[in-house]
């Protein structure tokens, strides 16, 4: 065992997990959690309780979503787990919505049950992060190992990928980070099938092509299609090059091995995660998205032509968790003050960029770009020209230029709204060909490799890193000796720049906080030129020195915008919540106003159900149905917010989706409700509220959703008496007139476990080797049973109902917790 670990592969592996280890050890042993906790308290009602909890901003309250979203989904899937159930359904926002199928909560992943199965949901956020932060470093480490670079070329890789900007920025994104690190992997895959393919070994390709077809299937279940979807698409453009260049080196025969191998494992990978993509591939057909944003709308979301500048230094346009700058001018730490966005909305923090930050993040460092750019001009071979390729489409399409048109007009790819996310499959690119560069650099000091074609450009980069790095030194120091004169144009700046000028409210504040950011860049350049200086002299210290400054560079990027936070924020509960939570029978919440009274999603985290919510997937017959109140305005946000104005407040139609209470800011002009409570915020009760289920004993059978909704929307329709069933034939409907209005109540709501389905499975196996009649009154208790233990209808005997009730088989369960509340029932024959 100990000789295992004096193998420099292992030595090297150990390496990178201990940096790993100690950059996230905060959330590992130090007591957080990898989780923006502080975020709850910018948000209505919790802000009453910031200043008892001493709060007074959030670190970085751009990684809102972990709260609003991810937590509500793990906590889902691990209180579901315990219970022996699969969560297909989140019944807390939207009157419900798919779960499983919606992808992004990864139900699926088998690190999703390990880690927040097992592990409170907080506290599990950081050993996930360790887990595929250490499976990235190493997919990228053994993918160069596999080019034939050298252990230091490949360790550099693998950090630069592993901790690069895009990888910094979602790192609280479990969805994200679950699918980005098997990208290494996929097409370390692809390689080992040509490899073999061409070698005349096509069992061992074979092998690499099942292999593959694992992280494939990871990929896909990790939660982020769209990073899944990019990361087929390059697998599938490395093994057409690969195997091009295998039928040139080897022969057609050999090709046409490896061309199958790669096509096994796509296939393969795709087959063994469809449990996951067949139902998220229907609930997407159902999205609102679909056809939602024009090809000339979704290029406008991609990244400017300016967000260049944040490739070379990333916070040249502000970080949302800069609180605080160097005053160059007053010599002190100050507080960041009278900043705000274009709309004037005040921040804690100075930001100016057309893009949102994490959205433009796509700093792998100054060196390991540097590198990058020198393979791209110097190196000659053939992989290193495939992945500057890739890296160039991929910044073409992040880009939105008319090269994205190719992505668009795909099929079901219409609803990505996001040409920028092509920065995660750069920035592998981008630490490969710094693997491959810094592999070609150190290789060129060994004997007859110093007239090299990288060697000369090798001595070009070295050279121009320091008379880089030197110029804008000498340039920043000769600016602050002009101090006057440099104030004067940085007020010419702010003149011309609204967003500078909001961001930051004086010429002072905007030049210190530059020269850091500057000054920073100006040393790394400096740094790596000294480093290819050294290089002469010594091999292994140029290795060390170009290791550290890459280390230091990517760790001091991403160690200040990740949030460790204190999870038992978790706990406070605003009493208005409390309030909530202590209401009898199943209901849910709508709110009103101006403001974000309990955003979207929030009010999970109380055990509050609500009618609005914050999610990728949102059925489009929702949003029609809410169309009838009133247009949503946040849908472009993947939102269904509050509604704006009282008059939207339908409360026939809001009691029909379940909405007991109302929640306002202030009071509601016109309002006929009923204040139920006050303090810190309204609450008015719904006088025409309904319950989550009751039978019924009438259908309307219309053709399909859009007469469903014009029967609904009528004044004179009531939903106590008849449901209203689309394309649905009266032949086999009962149009017996309404008997009683409201015979079952929900008291209580619980999905179907597994345990109970498989049990009453079991039951149906034994009735069959019972006599007939004994096997009836099985089957009919079996039955009597589970529908009351999981739908809430009590199931009574034929003797005990009144000759004037329809039966069973003629009535129907009228349910508000789907999609389209008028169009979705039960029948029980």
């Amino acid at each position: 065992m100990l000789s295992l670990f004096r193998h420099p592969d292992v030595r090297a592996h150990a390496l990178l997990f201990a940096f790993l280890c100690l950059f996230l050890w905060p959330a590992l042993g130090g007591g957080k959690a990898l989780f923006p906790a502080d975020i709850l308290y910018t948000l209505h009602p919790w802000k009453a309780l910031a200043a008892e909890a001493g709060f007074s901003f959030a670190h970085n309250d751009l990684i809102a979503d972990q709260v609003l979203q991810d937590y509500g989904w793990k906590s889902l899937i691990r209180e579901s787990l315990q219970r022996g159930e699969l969560p297909l359904w989140n019944p807390a926002i939207l009157t419900g919505v798919p779960f499983l199928a919606a992808g992004q909560p990864a139900v699926l992943y088998p690190p999703t049950w390990v880690f927040f199965g097992l592990l409170p949901v907080a506290q599990a956020y950081g050993w996930f992060a360790l887990v595929h932060l250490f499976a990235a470093g190493s997919g990228c480490y053994w993918l160069l190992r596999s080019f034939g670079a050298r252990r230091s070329a490949a360790w550099l890789s693998g950090m630069t990928f592993a901790l690069s900007g895009v990888v910094s920025v979602s790192l609280q994104w479990p969805q994200v980070i679950g699918v980005y690190a098997w990208l290494p992997w996929i097409i370390l895959a692809v390689e080992g099938i040509a490899r073999n393919a061409a070698a005349g070994l096509p069992r061992r390709a074979l092998a690499w092509a099942v292999g593959g077809s694992a992280a494939l299937c990871l990929a896909w279940l990790g939660g982020q299609a769209e990073i899944a979807i990019y990361g087929n698409v390059l697998a599938a453009a490395f093994g057409t090059v690969r195997c091009g260049l295998v039928a040139r080196r080897t022969g057609r025969s050999a090709a046409v091995t490896a061309g199958l191998g790669v096509l096994l494992m796509l296939s393969l990978g795709a087959g063994l995660a469809a449990m996951q993509l067949l139902p998220e591939l229907i609930a997407v057909s159902g999205n609102f998205r679909e056809g939602a944003a024009s090809y000339q709308d979704v290029v406008g979301w991609a990244l400017p032509k300016i967000q260049l500048l944040a490739f070379l230094v990333p916070d040249v346009f502000g970080n949302p968790a800069h609180h605080s700058y160097f005053d160059l001018f007053k010599g002190v730490w100050q507080p960041v003050a009278g900043s705000t966005d274009l709309a004037g909305e005040a921040r804690t923090y100075p930001f100016w960029g057309a893009k949102n930050y994490a959205e433009g993040a796509a700093y792998i460092g100054v060196l390991p770009l540097a590198l990058a750019v020198a393979a791209a001009l110097f190196r000659r071979d053939g992989t290193t020209r495939c992945f500057a390729g890739f890296a160039l489409v991929c910044l073409l399409f992040a880009f939105g230029t008319p090269a994205y048109a190719l992505i668009f007009n795909l099929p079901g790819l219409n609803q990505l709204h996001s040409p920028f996310r092509w920065l995660y499959p750069y920035a592998f690119c981008g630490a490969v060909l710094a693997g491959l560069s810094f592999d070609a650099i150190v290789a060129m000091v060994q004997p007859g490799r110093s007239g090299s074609t990288m060697a000369a450009g090798a001595k070009r980069l070295g050279s121009a890193l320091l008379v880089a790095g030197a110029g804008l030194m000498a340039a920043l120091l000769a600016s602050w000796m002009m101090a006057s004169a440099s104030l004067e144009w940085v007020q010419w700046a702010r003149s011309r720049s609204p967003a500078l000028a909001a961001a930051f409210p004086n010429p002072e504040m905007l030049y210190s906080y530059e020269m850091r950011n500057l000054g920073w860049f100006a040393l790394l350049l400096l740094l790596g030129g000294l480093a290819f200086v050294l290089l002469r002299r010594s091999r292994r210290v140029f290795t060390g020195v170009v290791l550290v400054v890459v280390v230091a560079d990517l760790v001091s990027f991403g160690g200040g915008f990740v949030t460790f936070g204190d999870a038992g924020v978790l706990n406070a509960r605003p009493p208005a919540l409390e309030w909530l939570r202590a209401q009898p029978e199943p209901f849910r919440i709508a709110a009103t106003g101006a403001g974000d009274l309990l955003p979207p999603n929030s009010s999970a985290l109380a055990g509050v159900d609500d009618i609005r919510g914050y999610e990728s997937i949102i059925p489009r017959s929702y949003v029609e149905f809410w169309k009838l109140m009133e247009p949503p305005v946040d849908l472009i946000y993947n939102r269904l917010n509050h509604f704006r104005e009282p008059a939207a407040l339908d409360l026939r139609l809001l009691g029909l989706m379940n909405v007991r209470y109302v929640l306002a800011a202030d009071p509601i002009p016109g309002n006929t409700m009923a204040l139920a409570y006050q303090d810190g915020m309204l609450i008015y009760e719904n006088p025409r509220w309904m319950p989550r289920s009751y039978a019924v004993y009438r259908a309307l059978a219309v053709p399909d959703d859009a007469a469903a909704r014009s029967i609904v929307a009528s004044p004179g329709f009531d939903a106590r008496s008849a449901v209203v069933l689309e394309g649905a034939s009266l032949a086999r409907l009962s149009t017996t007139s309404t008997v009683s209005s409201a015979c079952a109540r929900s008291k209580a709501h619980r999905p179907r476990s597994i345990g109970r389905i498989a049990t009453f499975v079991r039951v149906l196996q034994r009735v069959r080797k019972l006599p007939r009649r004994r096997a009836t009154c099985a089957l009919r208790s079996a039955t009597r049973s589970l529908i009351t233990r999981n739908v809430g209808l009590p199931v009574s005997n034929g003797s005990q109902r009144r000759s004037s009730e329809p039966s069973p088989s003629e009535s129907y369960v009228r349910s508000a917790r789907v999609g389209t509340p008028s169009a979705v029932t039960t029948s029980f024959s």
